[in-house]
């Protein structure tokens, strides 16, 4: 028993290092596409969203389209209520806590519900959705760095464009994972040029060059050799850009204040369909708080892991994801 407890020790150990590093811990098959497991790299290396790794660590007992699920729920809701709202963590922490319970005693049967009404219920009390619209208008550019944030709000609103451009039925999905944009080597881009020079400057626009409505994203086979030029000189490349929304702002007939700042209003009215959680609200259904410290130490998670494995477990997530990169 002693034995098959270390064997199991060893494979949660195994699966914290290779979430670490934001890889998959599954063997990569269909239905599962590179797109899906793109997510996890986003979630745990892109937006360092680390404190998710002990419900991911948990999750690795499901199945790998479960897992999946779980790794976007966790991206779309970690960026709405940390990355944006910047909320404390304490309230997520014990809920994905005793969701990462559940899910060791019992991972056959656990369901997905019941993290959505848990991340609902914080989204609604702690960032609803008026604060969050409010939030998204410091989304900028940021001179010198320090813009993955941005970069990523563009890409997701980019994979779930096609989705709430036919209606935002249901939850959010992305309906063609074959386009899939690399983080490393995709851009941004500024319409209204960022270094405008001589008669392509424009004092209405100067103020807005850096805001949400005037930005966007260029893939790595797009031509972004104009990125300086006037807008009527910039529409060519926007039309032939494989970013749907780009093909979006080449209809646009001018470029100005008015058009920038209505689409930083589209763009947000898109980011409230992508990151919200509309399940019905119900409590938890596993609360662990009411035990003892002696029977949280002793009850089983499944396979033979006790509560007390389980913080041993974490404090290693913890070690690992502080150690600096080499």
């Amino acid at each position: 028993m002693i034995l098959a407890r270390t064997q199991e020790l060893h494979t949660e150990i195994c699966h914290c290092r290779t979430l670490a590093n934001g890889e998959w811990p599954f063997p990569q098959r269909r239905p599962i596409t590179p797109w899906d497991v793109n997510r996890l790299s986003l979630l745990l290396r892109e937006l360092r969203i680390t404190v998710t790794t002990p419900l991911l660590l948990a999750a690795c007992k499901l199945t790998p389209g479960q897992f999946s699920d779980t790794v976007q729920l966790l991206e779309r809701f970690m960026f709405r209520f940390k990355v944006i709202g910047n909320q404390h963590v304490t309230p997520f922490v014990n809920n994905i806590y005793a969701q990462s319970v559940a899910i060791r005693a019992n991972p056959g049967a656990y369901s997905l519900h019941s993290l959505e009404t848990a991340l609902q219920g914080l989204q609604n009390s702690k960032i609803p959705d008026a604060q969050f619209r409010s939030l998204l208008d410091s989304l900028n550019y940021k001179e010198g760095g320090g813009n993955q944030p941005l970069k990523y709000f563009l890409l997701t609103l980019e994979h779930y464009y096609r989705w709430y451009r036919q209606g935002a039925a249901g939850k959010p999905v992305c309906q063609d994972k074959s386009r899939m944009y690399d983080f490393a080597t995709t851009t941004l881009e500024h319409v209204y040029p960022r270094n405008a020079q001589g008669t392509n400057v424009d004092p209405d626009l100067e103020p807005l060059k850096n805001t949400l409505g005037n930005l966007t994203i260029m893939g790595p086979d797009d031509n972004v050799a104009g990125a300086n030029d006037s807008f009527t000189q910039k529409k060519p490349i926007f039309e032939q850009s494989s970013v749907a929304m780009n093909q979006d702002i080449a209809q646009q007939p001018q470029w100005d204040a008015a058009t920038v700042t209505g689409r930083a209003e589209a763009l947000k009215d898109m980011a409230l369909a992508i990151f919200r959680f509309n399940q019905p609200y119900r409590p938890a259904f596993l609360h662990i708080d009411p035990l003892s410290a002696a029977q949280k130490n002793t009850m089983r998670c499944g396979n033979g892991i006790t509560l007390l494995q389980l913080k041993f477990i974490n404090y290693y997530i913890k070690f690992i994801t502080i150690q600096p990169k080499k």
